[in-house]
Order: structure tokens, then C-alpha cells, then sequence
């Protein structure tokens, strides 16, 4: 969102925005993708990581989308979706590098 926050135009925080839904539909499959067998097939602690994950990351996403000019309400909701989310993401690598030392 530091992108957007650089432009005054409304246009331009529009257009950047409708680039960003774009491509975090993209990045939402991968991470759904990638989740997929680790909650399927991982030990019990990292499939419920991996599944709080991939909430955060389709949460993150939804509020994204909810977005027109990134600002107001829906800003607040996407920061705070979006800062979850990051925070899930460091736990679940912490954890699966863990799990993957240990054997």
C-alpha cells in the first residue's frame, strides 16, 4: 500500500489498486496451492498453521478487493488483514523449518 499512498490522484490510486486485486488473486492461489498438501499430509501443529495461513491470506485478499482508492474503512481492515497475515505466514515458516530440522 506504500505505492498507493505516493499518488494524490484518485485515478491512479484506482488503477494501481486494480493491478494489486489482479495479482493477489494470483498470489492467493499459489499460497492456497502450496497449503493444500501441507494441511492434507503435515503433522497435526503445521496443518493448522498452514490452514490459519491460507484464512489469513483469503482474508487479506477479500479486503483487498473491497478497496477502490485505498482509502478509508476498508484501508484500516486491509492493514490489519494484511499485518495477521504476514505474522501467520513468519509462524508457519518458523514452525515448518523447525519441523523439517527436527525430522
Amino acid at each position: 500500500m506504500a505505492e498507493v499512498d505516493q499518488f494524490s490522484d484518485p485515478a491512479q490510486r484506482e488503477a494501481l489498486i486494480s493491478t494489486m486485486q489482479r495479482d493477489g488473486r494470483a498470489a492467493l492461489d499459489a499460497v492456497e496451492q502450496a497449503t493444500r498438501e501441507v494441511v492434507v499430509d503435515g503433522p497435526g501443529d503445521v496443518s493448522r498453521t498452514a490452514e490459519l495461513l491460507c484464512f489469513g491470506a483469503v482474508l487479506t485478499h477479500h479486503h483487498l478487493c473491497s478497496l477502490t482508492d485505498g482509502l478509508g474503512a476498508g484501508r484500516a481492515d486491509y492493514d490489519r488483514a494484511y499485518r495477521d497475515y504476514r505474522r501467520s505466514e513468519r509462524e508457519f515458516l518458523d514452525l515448518a523449518s523447525k519441523t523439517l530440522a527436527d525430522g
